[in-house]
């Protein structure tokens, strides 16, 4: 929304968490600030600025310390209402402790490409290319090409697909929005830290493709088949046994290898992937509404089984899930 109104915005996780929990006088064992947006005039930034910096990994002492923090708010707010006991969340309270920025800014570690190094371990390479399929930049054929304020208004979740068939060149212009969205006036600079996610689409009934799961290379937008052959009741499954895995036309997963992740941004780097993870998921959800198809997000399902169909190793995070595919009747929030 901010370059159609000619402002130039940067997204950041950046920032000491104490300082700026006092700044917003937020209580921290209640609230906390995951994300800022600085809007500016357009123009080059006058200074570097940094989008992810990484937490201190936690001392034994920290780690002690926290799982008593965590077990003093359960104890001081007893409760036999179970609802109320998950709303506390107190291994939440504590991961958002551990991955808190320190006052003096951290030294950010050189990444290196980290997306060719995972194509590497794993093998994969070569595949299908979707760069024919997507239109020049600044072409009216683009999803939010005409009005993104319209589409952000009716933006909803799917609840029911009905099956058949999505055209290839509608998923081609659906990834490259979501993953190039400089090309639709979407924002600058698109995530925070975006190198630790990988993408792997199951392909159901797309057109041109066979069904199988594929890894998606973001940089060249190509499909390269990890295992042929994807049947929608394992996808189904997968998702906690929700028709929307079955039914749709591809399913989208964001995985991330976190031993990589820790070392990079410490404790922090749970933060930077699920919220990167979103970034793309809410983008995705857009451009299909935009195509005139339909996307739900899930954030529910058995990590073990998505990591055996994916082909990769269990140590592997699944950090979300978004489900593409054709509306059935309206769509509902």
């Amino acid at each position: 929304m901010a370059p159609a109104l000619g402002l130039r915005v940067h997204l950041t996780a950046a920032f000491c968490d104490e300082r700026l929990e006092d700044v917003l006088r937020l209580e921290s064992g209640e609230e906390g600030a995951l994300a800022v947006l600085a809007l500016n005039t357009r123009g080059k930034p006058e200074r570097p600025h940094w989008s992810a910096l990484p937490s201190a990994p936690p001392s034994a002492e920290a780690v002690s310390d926290s799982g008593s923090d965590a077990a003093a708010d359960t104890d001081a707010h007893p409760s036999d209402d179970a609802d109320d006991a998950v709303g506390r969340a107190p291994m939440l309270l504590a991961l958002h402790r551990a991955s808190r920025l320190p006052p003096e800014r951290p030294r950010l570690a050189a990444a290196g490409d980290l997306a060719e190094g995972l194509e590497a371990r794993y093998g994969w390479t070569g595949g299908v290319s979707l760069i024919e399929d997507v239109p020049a930049r600044g072409s009216s054929r683009w999803p939010l090409a005409h009005d993104p304020f319209e589409a952000i208004l009716r933006r909803r979740s799917t609840r029911r697909f009905q099956r058949g068939q999505m055209r290839r060149a509608q998923l081609a212009r659906i990834l490259a929005a979501a993953y190039a969205p400089e090309n639709i006036g979407l924002s600058e600079q698109p995530s925070l830290d975006r190198s630790h996610l990988m993408t792997f689409i199951a392909v159901l009934s797309v057109e041109g493709f066979e069904p199988g799961v594929y890894y998606l290379a973001p940089h060249g937008l190509e499909m390269r088949l990890v295992r042929p052959g994807c049947a929608p009741e394992a996808v189904q499954y997968l998702c906690l046994g929700q028709e929307l895995g079955g039914d749709a036309t591809a399913v989208v997963f964001h995985t991330a290898d976190l031993a990589d992740a820790v070392r990079a941004f410490g404790d922090r780097a749970y933060r930077y992937l699920h919220l990167d993870a979103g970034l793309l998921g809410e983008r995705l959800d857009l451009a299909a509404l935009s195509e005139g198809c339909g996307a739900s997000g899930i954030g529910g399902f058995f990590d073990d089984q998505v990591t055996d169909l994916l082909g990769i190793p269990r140590e592997q995070a699944v950090v979300y899930i978004t489900t593409l595919g054709l509306p059935a009747g309206s769509v509902e929030e």
